[in-house]
Parts: C-alpha cells; sequence; structure tokens
C-alpha cells in the first residue's frame, strides 16, 4: 500500500473513533489532516467527503468558525451536487447560528433540485424552517413544513416535530402537548443516530408547553431531562438552550435559582460566536438576577434587547422586553409591551401574555 494512502486510512479511522466517543472538535481536526493528505495525494473526491465530515463534528461541538472554514475550503473543490448541496445547508445553519440572517437567507428550498436525494433536501427544508422560527412568519413556515411532508412523508419524525412546534405558535397548547409527548416516545425506542438529540429537543419543547400552560414544575421536571440529556450527547448549544429553559421554569414554579451555569453558558457561547443562543441566555440571566439585584436585571435585559433587534430576532426581542417591563416603571412598562406584542406577533401563547401584561392595570 502506498504511504500516503496508509496514512489516509489510518487518519479515517481515526477520526471515525473520535466521532463515536462524541470528541467533536479532535474528530474535526482529524478529519482535516485527513483531507490534507487525500489533496497532497490529488484524491480529490476523498478529501470533498473529509471536509464534509470535518465541518459536520466542528458544527457538533458548536466551532462555528473552523467548520465554516471547512464548508468553503470544500466548495471551492468542485463539490459535486450532492455535497454542494449538503455544504450550503451546512453552512446557512452556521450562519443562522451566527445571526447571519443574509448569509441563512442564501439557502433558497427552490435551489435543492431533483438531482439531490430527497434525505438531503429534507434537511435543507428543516434548516430553512429552522431559519423562518427566528426571521419568518408563521404563513412561511406553515409552507415550508408542508413541503417537508411531501419530501419527508406525513409520517416523518422532522415533520411531527415542526408541526408540534406550529400547533405551539398557534396557541394550541393541548394539541401541541399531545403530538411533542407521543413524539418523545417514539423518538425514545428509537436506536437511530440522533433519536436521543431529538428525544430531548422535543421534551424541551414540550417542556415550554407545560410553563405556557401553567404547569412549570412539570415544564421544570422535561427541561431538566433535557439540559442532561443534550450534555451527554454533546450537544453544548442544545444543553444550555434548555439550562435557559429550566431556569425560567423554576422561577415561574416560585424557586429562587443560582446564576452560575447560565454564566458559564454565556461565556460558552460567546467564545464560539453563537449569536442566537448568548441573546437566549442574557435574558435567561436577566430574567434570574430579577428579583435580588433589579438594576443589574435590567441592564441585561436591555442589552439582550439590543442584541435581538440588532439580528433582528424578533420572537427573542420580545420575550426580553416582556422580562424588562416588569422591572420598568410607567410610561416605559407600556411602551415596553406595546412593542412585544408587535414582536410577538407570530408566536400567539407569548402574544397573550405580553397583552394581559401590557392591559393589566
Amino acid at each position: 500500500m502506498d504511504p500516503a494512502e496508509a496514512k489516509f486510512r489510518e487518519l479515517v479511522a481515526a477520526a471515525s473513533g473520535l466521532q463515536d466517543e462524541r470528541r467533536w472538535e479532535e474528530a474535526g481536526r482529524t478529519w482535516i489532516e485527513a483531507a490534507r493528505t487525500a489533496v497532497d495525494a490529488r484524491a480529490v473526491l476523498a478529501a470533498r467527503q473529509c471536509l464534509l465530515a470535518a465541518s459536520e463534528a466542528f458544527r457538533r461541538d458548536d466551532r462555528l468558525g473552523p467548520a465554516e472554514r471547512a464548508l468553503e475550503t470544500l466548495l471551492s473543490l468542485g463539490p459535486d451536487a450532492v455535497q454542494r448541496a449538503a455544504a450550503r445547508i451546512q453552512l446557512a445553519g452556521i450562519r443562522s447560528a451566527k445571526g447571519d440572517r443574509d448569509g441563512a437567507s442564501a439557502l433558497q428550498v427552490e435551489d435543492l433540485g431533483a438531482d439531490v436525494p430527497p434525505a438531503v433536501r429534507a434537511i435543507g427544508i428543516d434548516v430553512a424552517i429552522a431559519i423562518a422560527w427566528q426571521w419568518g412568519s408563521r404563513d412561511e413556515l406553515r409552507s415550508l413544513v408542508e413541503r417537508l411532508a411531501e419530501v419527508e412523508g406525513a409520517d416523518g419524525v422532522a415533520v411531527a416535530f415542526r408541526r408540534a412546534q406550529l400547533r405551539r405558535a398557534d396557541g394550541d397548547l393541548e394539541g401541541a402537548e399531545q403530538a411533542y409527548r407521543a413524539l418523545v416516545a417514539r423518538l425514545s425506542v428509537d436506536d437511530a443516530p440522533g433519536a436521543a438529540v431529538g428525544a430531548a429537543s422535543a421534551q424541551a419543547e414540550l417542556a415550554e408547553v407545560m410553563v405556557l400552560a401553567g404547569r412549570p414544575d412539570e415544564g421544570l421536571a422535561l427541561y431538566e431531562a433535557a439540559v442532561a440529556s443534550q450534555a451527554q450527547a454533546g450537544r453544548g448549544s442544545l444543553s444550555w438552550l434548555a439550562e435557559a429553559g429550566r431556569v425560567r421554569a423554576a422561577r415561574e414554579a416560585g424557586l429562587d435559582v443560582l446564576t452560575t451555569r447560565l454564566e458559564q453558558g454565556l461565556a460558552y457561547a460567546l467564545d464560539r460566536q453563537l449569536v442566537t443562543v448568548a441573546v437566549v441566555l442574557d435574558a435567561a440571566l436577566g430574567e434570574a438576577m430579577g428579583a435580588r439585584d433589579p438594576a443589574a436585571a435590567a441592564l441585561r435585559l436591555e442589552r439582550a434587547v439590543a442584541d435581538a433587534d440588532r439580528v433582528g430576532l424578533r420572537h427573542a426581542a420580545g420575550r426580553a422586553r416582556l422580562a424588562l417591563a416588569a422591572l420598568s416603571g410607567e410610561p416605559r412598562r407600556r411602551a415596553l409591551l406595546d412593542r412585544a406584542v408587535v414582536d410577538l406577533a407570530d408566536d400567539v401563547p407569548w402574544r397573550l401574555r405580553a397583552e394581559r401584561e401590557r392591559d393589566r392595570p
């Protein structure tokens, strides 16, 4: 065997082993080394495959910069249609996490044509839905979910998850609860890759439904399970988002909460350019600090509002304004709630909360 080929095989085996152990950053760096070895040997096809694997490993570790660079290098090596589509889908997700609306919106579902396998198209549509949750409207979401159902099938896991999200956004909390419970049960017995992460994500969504339905104790238990599951799976950003929800649920249940973990999560998000995660954690920190240090809490919530407005995250801005209003006197309280109602127009339960607070004497 050629020495270069032997080295390449050794690196691929090592990277695969590191992935199995969920040592994502080390796996990503090893895939990059394998790609360089392949390029030196002029095995461009193998190099492109390694770069795609490297990006996925870095993304799972929330290392957005290295993931983005791996994909840009891949696109410079003349990928085939499937690799190009997969790279563009991953880039859209990365830029969405960085709060780059224009970069994320560059992914157009129409561009994922017939030469792209249905499984890849389904992933692309699901990423487009996730982007629309941050910047789009409910009508846009509904249209994308129906397109996903056409590709994945009406009984697909992603379709079930997204339809449950729409039920919650529409204010159908009972229907959303039933859908999420069915999804958690379904994924809990599924041994497919990613099923455990999907089950934990559904648990976190169900937890929010419980909080909105006035059952924060149940929401708290679900959030705690989601935090642990996502951390065990090595999905840092998802675990920290669930932690933000856990803190909110604890406050609504009347419990005092420590902010140490949220502060750790915010440092993690800022270090990795996770702009959208940082906004959520900053707002959760502000809410958690409200009872002990209202002035500091207000400053933190004002920063969360400013950051959310800067990148156009309307829902996050609306929720932060709702929390900030509770720490503000008139007439500022009323102005914040008026704007929160507008920000939350496409999220019925949260909009109703803002309206109730605004209309409260």
